[in-house]
């Protein structure tokens, strides 16, 4: 399992998304401490021919929330993280 979660963390590590620094932010810096809250389940897309010789080639990920925070204008983004348990950054 170790050695699983290190080659993960290698894939992840080589992700990429030049369209969208954020989506590539989220998913190498929140998306397990998300995991690990429950707050949402993130899934991975893995190309099906370089895993048929071995190789975890990352292509996509996609995550979803598994709770609604229905924040109104005017709540600053401590009271936020207090509601959610994260910053809104």
């Amino acid at each position: 399992m170790d050695q699983d979660m290190t080659a993960t963390d290698e894939v992840i590590s080589f992700f990429i998304c030049p369209a969208d620094p954020d989506i590539e932010g989220f998913l190498k810096t929140r998306a397990i401490k998300f995991e690990n809250a429950s707050k949402s389940r993130t899934y991975l897309v893995f190309d099906e021919e370089a895993a048929h010789t071995g190789e975890l080639r990352l292509l996509a990920y996609f995550t979803i929330a598994l709770h609604i925070l229905i924040v109104t204008e005017g709540f600053s983004g401590n009271r936020v993280k207090k509601l959610d348990g994260f910053s809104s950054r």
